[in-house]
C-alpha cells in the first residue's frame, strides 16, 4: 500500500481541479502520489453542436466500370458516439450504407458524405468511371466510328424525349431535328431573346449563350409545337425567369398551349414587388398549361425550380368548351418551395370541361418544401399519377384528390414545424368531384366525380398507403372536417392505372433521399465536354439543407419564413466555343471524333437514334 500525506492529498485535489478547468470537461484523476492520468467519459453532444471537426471518406479516390459497385466508408472526427452521415453521388447512386453504383456513362463522379447533424461538415471522393473493355473482333472496322458513350439506344420513332424521361409526356419529340436558335440576350424580346425562340414556329431548340435573369413583360406563350428549351446549356449560374416586372406588366414566363414541348433546367422566381402579387385570383403564376388554340400533349418539364410564387406554381386549366384537351404530360425532378403566405398552395390541375379526355398527366421524382396545402389539387381529371415524390412541411392537407382516377405510388411525406398541432395532417384527402352528394352535377362534367385511388409503397406520418388518407365532408376540395380515415373502401382501387408506353419506374419511398437530393431542381448544367456538373444556387441549397436537418421553415412572408426577399445573383459565366453556332461545342465534337465543319451535323441522327445535338444536350 502507498501512503499519501495530507500535502499530497491537497496537491492531488488542486491538480485535479486545474486539469478539469483546462480541458473544460469531466475527468477521472488518479495516481496523484506519483503520476496523473485522465480519461474522458463518453458523452452525447446536442444535435447541431460544434464538436464535429472533420469528415473523411475511405477510399478518397477510386475507379470502376460503368454500372460497377464500390463500398465507401466515412469517419466523423470529434463527433459524439453514433454520429452518422448522408451519402450523395453526383452521377451514380449510393445507398445509406455507402454502397456506390456507377452510372451507365463513363466519366468522373463525385461521392459526398455529409454529417447528418452539421451539414457544413462533409468530404468528397472522386470516382473514375470507365467503359468496360470491349471484346476484340478479328476484323478491325475500316472506318473509325465516333466515340459516343450512350445509355439509350432507340429509333427516331420510339426515342424518349431524353434518357430518363418517363410517364405520360415522355414521348415528346421537342425540337428534334429542327433549327438551333441562340439566346444571346436577357432582354424580354427582340433578336436573340428567349421570347423570339419560344414564339417562333417549326421544330427548334433554344440554346443559351448567356446566363442571368430574364423578366418577361407579358405572358410568354408557346403556341407553336416542337420546341426544346435547353436551360442546361446556359453558362455560369443558369437561367432565372423572374416575375418582378413593372406594375401592370408581366405574366406567366412559360404558358404551354400546344404539343411536343420539352423544358429543362430553368428557375422561376415568383417574388414581385408592389401590390397585386398574391392570389388566389391574382398574383404571379410560374408555369401554365392551358388549352388555347389546340390540344396540349407530349409535354415534359424536367429539373425545374420554382419559389416564392404569389398565386400558383403551376396551373393545368382545361375549363373551356370545345375539343381541346390536356393529356400526356410530365413533371419530373422539379423542386418547388415557399409560396406566398397569402395563397400558400401547390399545383392546380383542373379539367372541368372534358375530364375523361384529360388523361396521363403525371408527376414523379419531384420535391415540395414549406408549402401550405393542395400539393396538388386535382379536380375531375380522368387519369393521373403521383410517383416517388417527397413532400416536406405542409400545413393541413397535402394532395387533394377530387373526383379523379389517381395512382399514389412510393411517395414520402415528412412532417415539419407547419404540421405541429394541426388537426388535419393527412397527406392525401379525397372528396367527391363534379357531383353533389344527391348526384346533382356541379359543373360541366362527364365524370361521376367519385374518387378512384390506388396506393402502394407510400410512407408518411400516419403510416403507409390508405392509412395516410382521409375523406372530407362535402364537395369543397378544401372543406372540413375529415370524416373518415382511411377513405371509404368503395373509393379504393386494387390495381394501378394501365401502364404507359414509357412508364414511370418508381423508387422506394425510403430511398428517395439518396435518389433525389443530389440533383432535384435546376441543379446542373453542361460543361464544354458534355458532362453535367453541379450548378445549384444558394436558395435551392438552403431548403435542401433544411430538409436534411428536418429544420423549421415556412411560406414566403409568413412567420416561419427563413429565406431572403428575392433570389440570389446569377453568375454570368463564359459560353463554350461553337464555331458553327449549332448548339454543340467544338470541344465535345473533338472528343467524340466528329467534324467541326459539318453544318448539318447537329440534326443528323447518331448511331443511338438521337440526333448529335440531342446527344450533347443529354450528356451522352
Amino acid at each position: 500500500m502507498i501512503r499519501v500525506s495530507e500535502n499530497q492529498r491537497f496537491g492531488c485535489v488542486f491538480f485535479s481541479a486545474i486539469l478539469a478547468l483546462v480541458l473544460s470537461s469531466s475527468f477521472w484523476i488518479s495516481g496523484c502520489a506519483g503520476s496523473a492520468s485522465a480519461t474522458k467519459p463518453t458523452s452525447v453532444l446536442p444535435k447541431g453542436g460544434s464538436a464535429i471537426t472533420s469528415v473523411t471518406i475511405t477510399p478518397s479516390s477510386s475507379s470502376t466500370t460503368t454500372g460497377g459497385t464500390l463500398q465507401f466508408s466515412a469517419t466523423v472526427s470529434g463527433a459524439a458516439t453514433g454520429e452518422t452521415v448522408r451519402w450523395t453521388a453526383a452521377l451514380g447512386r449510393i445507398s445509406s450504407s455507402g454502397l456506390y453504383t456507377a452510372p451507365a456513362k463513363a466519366g468522373t463522379d463525385t461521392v459526398t458524405a455529409t454529417s447528418t447533424t452539421q451539414s457544413n461538415k462533409s468530404a468528397s471522393a472522386t470516382v473514375t468511371v470507365t467503359a468496360p473493355t470491349p471484346t476484340p473482333t478479328p476484323t478491325p472496322t475500316p472506318t473509325p466510328t465516333p466515340n459516343l458513350s450512350s445509355n439509350v439506344t432507340c429509333s427516331g420513332s420510339n426515342c424518349p424525349a431524353f434518357p430518363g424521361a418517363q410517364g405520360g409526356g415522355a414521348a415528346s419529340a421537342g425540337g428534334r431535328g429542327g433549327v438551333v436558335m441562340e439566346v444571346t440576350t436577357l432582354n424580354d424580346s427582340g433578336t436573340g431573346s428567349l421570347r423570339a425562340c419560344v414564339e417562333a414556329s417549326g421544330p427548334r431548340t433554344c440554346i443559351f449563350r448567356v446566363s442571368g435573369v430574364i423578366t418577361p413583360l407579358s405572358r410568354m406563350a408557346v403556341a407553336n409545337p416542337y420546341i426544346t428549351i435547353a436551360g442546361q446549356t446556359a453558362p455560369g449560374g443558369g437561367i432565372v425567369l423572374s416575375a418582378n416586372a413593372p406594375a401592370g406588366q408581366g405574366g406567366e414566363p412559360l404558358d404551354v398551349q400546344t404539343h411536343d414541348v420539352i423544358a429543362r433546367y430553368l428557375t422561376f422566381d415568383g417574388y414581385k414587388a408592389g401590390p397585386g402579387n398574391t392570389g388566389p385570383d391574382t398574383g404571379t403564376v410560374g408555369y401554365e398549361m392551358a388549352n388555347g388554340a389546340g390540344d396540349v400533349y407530349n409535354v415534359v418539364f424536367d429539373h425545374l425550380s420554382g419559389r416564392w410564387v404569389g398565386n400558383k406554381y403551376l396551373v393545368y386549366a382545361n375549363d373551356q368548351s370545345g375539343a381541346q384537351h390536356i393529356r400526356n404530360t410530365d413533371w419530373q425532378w422539379c423542386l418547388f418551395y415557399e409560396p406566398n403566405i397569402a395563397h400558400p398552395v401547390g399545383p392546380l390541375m383542373s379539367a372541368a370541361a372534358f375530364p375523361d379526355e384529360d388523361t396521363n398527366n403525371d408527376w414523379h421524382h419531384n420535391m415540395f418544401i414549406n408549402t401550405g396545402h393542395r400539393i396538388p389539387l386535382v379536380m375531375d381529371m380522368d387519369k393521373w399519377r403521383w410517383v416517388s415524390n417527397i413532400t416536406f412541411n405542409w400545413d393541413y392537407f397535402a394532395a387533394s384528390e377530387n373526383g379523379d382516377s389517381a395512382d399514389f405510388i412510393d411517395n414520402l411525406w415528412v412532417a415539419g414545424n407547419l404540421n405541429n398541432g394541426n388537426t388535419n395532417p393527412h397527406p392525401v384527402n379525397a372528396t367527391l368531384g363534379g357531383t353533389a352528394p344527391d348526384g346533382t352535377c356541379l359543373s360541366n362534367c362527364d365524370l361521376p366525380g367519385t374518387p378512384s385511388i390506388y396506393m402502394s409503397g407510400n410512407v408518411g406520418p400516419q403510416g403507409t398507403d390508405y392509412q395516410l388518407t382521409a375523406e372530407e365532408a362535402g364537395t369543397d376540395p378544401e372543406g372540413f372536417p375529415e370524416v373518415a380515415s382511411p377513405i371509404r373502401t368503395s373509393w379504393q382501387r386494387s390495381t394501378p392505372l394501365p401502364a404507359e408506353p414509357l412508364p414511370i419506374i418508381p423508387d422506394a419511398a425510403n430511398s428517395l433521399d439518396s435518389v433525389l437530393l443530389g440533383t432535384v431542381g435546376n441543379s446542373q448544367h453542361l460543361d464544354c465536354n458534355g458532362n453535367f456538373v453541379s450548378n445549384r444556387d444558394s436558395q435551392d441549397t438552403r431548403v435542401i439543407d433544411q430538409y436534411i436537418a428536418r429544420g423549421p421553415g415556412g411560406e414566403f412572408g409568413g412567420p416561419n419564413y427563413r429565406g431572403p426577399s428575392s433570389g440570389p445573383s446569377v453568375p454570368a459565366g463564359t459560353p463554350c466555343q461553337e464555331s458553327l453556332h449549332d448548339g454543340i461545342p467544338d470541344q465535345w465534337k473533338v472528343l467524340k471524333g466528329l467534324s467541326t465543319t459539318d453544318s448539318n451535323l447537329n440534326s443528323e441522327v447518331a448511331p443511338n437514334g438521337y440526333t448529335w445535338l440531342e446527344n450533347y444536350l443529354n450528356g451522352q
